[in-house]
């Protein structure tokens, strides 16, 4: 699979470049408003099955274009709030025999906030502890149930997120992160699927998920400008 970041663009009142989202370890302060246009490019050709890496001469190359808009409002130094949708497009490459028609529409709507617990300055560095908490939910009609090409599962999420970093006064920077997913159910066009077993109803359980993250990065800009 092929992923592209195409374009980022971030708009800041006051001024500033730093960029955040609810998963990393940065931080708006209070009556700063942060604006992210965000386009994403992702594609594949093959698919596994088993140990069997397969190709799929019907569909070809499935594409993949998201276009995002987010906004993070610093409520208070320690406290910021999020809302974001993304608008997500996914098609085949010609020719696929005009089997399969892609799907296009705006996903699911997200809103968190995210809290910072913990700010201590050592010698070496600063320790930042961070919490999460979001929601998301679609906000079109979209199929779920319409894979590779659909554009979202269709459930209502809800996620709890515990972030830890350390930054060296060199920029140097470790962050290991932690989030329990919790997912509702979507609803399919059809009245029967098989999950561990058969369920004669359109109404689909989709499974919760935890993650894990950590990384390893640098800042590259003077502290004021970040």
């Amino acid at each position: 699979m092929k992923h592209f970041y195409i374009l980022i663009l971030s708009l800041f009142i006051p001024v500033s470049l730093l960029a955040q989202s609810p998963s990393d370890a940065l931080m708006m302060n209070s009556n700063q408003i942060c604006v992210l246009l965000d386009y994403n490019y992702s594609s594949f050709e093959n698919y596994w099955e088993g140990e069997s890496k397969r190709d799929n001469a019907t569909i070809a190359t499935v594409r993949r274009n998201s276009f995002m808009a987010m906004a993070a409002v610093g409520i208070l130094d320690n406290l910021n709030f999020f809302i974001g949708l993304p608008y997500i497009k996914t098609e085949s490459e010609d020719p696929n025999g005009g089997r399969f028609e892609g799907a296009q529409g705006f996903q699911d709507i997200t809103l968190a906030v995210k809290y910072r617990w913990l700010n201590k300055t050592y010698e070496s560095g600063t320790l930042t502890g961070l919490a999460t908490v979001g929601f998301s939910t679609p906000v079109t009609n979209y199929l779920p149930d319409y894979m590779p090409y659909s554009i979202g599962m269709g459930a209502t999420e809800f996620s709890y997120r515990a972030i830890l970093e350390y930054r060296l006064k060199s920029d140097w920077y470790a962050r290991g992160a932690g989030a329990f997913l919790w997912r509702g159910y979507a609803q399919a066009e059809r009245e029967y699927y098989y999950a561990n077993g058969s369920y004669y109803t359109d109404i689909m359980d989709v499974p919760n998920a935890l993650t894990a993250e950590l990384v390893v990065g640098k800042w590259f800009f003077l502290m004021p400008f970040r």
